[in-house]
């Protein structure tokens, strides 16, 4: 995947103003944020062919949990995509709809 200054990445599209995640009780913000991303997920599914997700390369966590739980592929590494963390690299994640 070639990056550009035209390649939008980082956010969720969205009208709304504002988009955030917060945590009912009883109920764990990694759950909230899980089901903010599979109902994203599920719209976006209608009108696009796919969705991406940067992610820090020292973040085996993330990378086993976007793959495991929502179906991302490993796709390239970004080098020097962060600028105050180290390794400054990002790895890209696909997930395509079908």
């Amino acid at each position: 995947m070639q990056l550009s200054k035209d390649f939008a990445h980082g956010y969720i599209p969205c009208p709304l103003p504002g988009l955030s995640v917060s945590q009912p009780a009883g109920k764990h913000i990694a759950d909230s944020g899980s089901e903010l991303l599979q109902r994203s997920l599920a719209i976006a599914a209608q009108s696009l062919r796919a969705a991406f997700l940067f992610v820090h390369t020292a973040n085996t966590e993330a990378l086993r949990f976007y793959q495991s739980r929502f179906g991302f592929q490993l796709g390239e590494t970004v080098p020097n995509y962060y600028k105050r963390i180290q390794p400054p690299d990002a790895i890209i994640l696909r997930k395509s709809f079908a």
